[in-house]
């Protein structure tokens, strides 16, 4: 029997042996998962104000508009390609959802996650992205029993999510940190913030530039709390699109340098990540060395250094990875070039999404895989395979963007 099927079958037997257990007169919100949805938290938090007094509504669970929905038109990427890939294609035109402050009063978080679960014991989808699965294969919903509950006085807000429970730069700085920018937007500025146990020392140090000294975070690791004052400001869009007031709002609060042009040709390495490198690095490089470009790794840098760095590129060209999020401390109208799989479902136009929110001038440039990654089946595995490089047009697509 395939090893699908007997994870999902896996699956299956704990949330229905779980979900006898709700059913039980001994049940508590520690013994199985959830018992279901909510997809409008406005809408969920009206319906309940609708049935009390005029006097007790609005104080327990509320929420402040902060953005409304907006549609960003990017102008197409540079390539040296006749046609261009459909995640590109896509990313043209894009509609951001509107972003607002919610507060759950006794709300609950759980696991890693940050799931955020409602006084009737059921999900918050709009506060749950679960990585294009759909929200009942969240693990919340696959346990046989939850942490002990904790309860929390006071007032938190949470930046939990699915995106922030493991250390990825890029999401990190891309998608989670913004949300601070709604807490502020709405006027709030008092509260511990609850943020991932054991950070990364540059996630430490983000927060710290951002004002949050250690006495005003609250880690929270494979957990179960119930919060009397829950702030949970909303997830900014789908996952590996940036929003350009994101992006302003990151630069200004992170202090990036401001300078209308950089100097430096930077080419990101990966050769001591592990996987995802440039299996041809050494031919590249004999392309960009006589055209100014200098090597760089970001493995074990300091936020500060990768700001400082990057706030002084002209170019910047590297393989997909968390490295090229530094772009977004880069001037505004730098080039990018970026090396990218030809396989479909390896496309990710995030950072194309991100130059754009910046004003940068990207390119894309498609390399080729030694292993079969089509015949690959979907899954982490896919990201891990090196690239080999077309040297040959190499040098031809750092002169298209320095002509266009």
């Amino acid at each position: 029997m395939p090893d699908s099927v007997i994870r999902r079958l896996r699956q299956w037997t704990t949330a229905f042996t779980a979900g006898m257990l709700k059913r039980s007169p001994f049940s508590s919100s520690q013994i199985g998962p959830p018992k279901g949805l909510i997809w409008d938290f406005r809408g969920w938090a009206e319906a309940i104000d609708r049935k009390l007094p005029f006097m007790e509504k609005g104080w327990r669970h509320w929420f402040i508009p902060v953005r409304e929905a907006e549609v960003i038109q990017s102008r197409p990427p540079l390539s040296l390609e006749s046609e261009m890939p459909e995640p590109y294609r896509e990313a043209q035109l894009y509609r951001y959802p509107p972003l607002y402050l919610a507060h759950v009063r006794l709300g609950r978080l759980a696991l890693r996650e940050g799931v955020v679960i409602s006084t009737d014991d059921r999900v918050f989808d709009e506060f749950s992205y679960c990585w294009g699965r759909a929200p009942r294969q969240l693990p919340i919903f696959h346990r046989l029993h939850l942490p002990p509950l904790k309860r929390k006085a006071g007032v938190y807000a949470t930046i939990l999510s699915p995106g922030s429970a493991a250390p990825n730069y890029f999401h990190w700085l891309v998608e989670t940190l913004p949300r601070i920018a709604i807490l502020e937007e709405a006027g709030i500025d008092n509260y511990l913030l609850i943020v991932p146990r054991g950070m990364a020392p540059w996630q430490t140090e983000s927060l710290e530039r951002l004002g949050f000294s250690q006495d005003r975070l609250a880690e929270f690791g494979e957990e179960h709390w119930q919060v009397d004052s829950l702030l949970v400001p909303s997830l900014l869009g789908y996952s590996g699109m940036c929003r350009p007031w994101a992006a302003t709002w990151l630069r200004r609060r992170l202090g990036v340098p401001e300078r209308k042009k950089g100097t430096r040709r930077l080419y990101v390495s990966r050769a001591r990540a592990g996987h995802r490198r440039v299996s041809n690095e050494e031919e590249v490089l004999e392309v960009l060395t006589p055209l100014g470009f200098e090597s760089v790794s970001m493995e074990g840098a300091t936020l500060e250094e990768q700001i400082s760095l990057f706030s002084e590129a002209a170019y910047i060209v590297g393989l997909h990875g968390a490295g090229l999020t530094n772009a977004l401390f880069a001037p505004s109208g730098t080039c990018v070039i970026e090396f990218m799989s030809p396989v479909p479902r390896y496309l990710n136009a995030c950072y194309y999404s991100l130059s754009s929110a910046v004003g940068h001038r990207y390119m894309y440039l498609l390399g080729t895989h030694r292993a079969r990654l089509d015949a690959l089946p979907a899954g982490p595995k896919r990201w891990r395979e090196d690239l080999e490089v077309p040297t040959n047009t190499l040098s031809k697509a750092v002169h298209v963007l320095q002509a266009s």
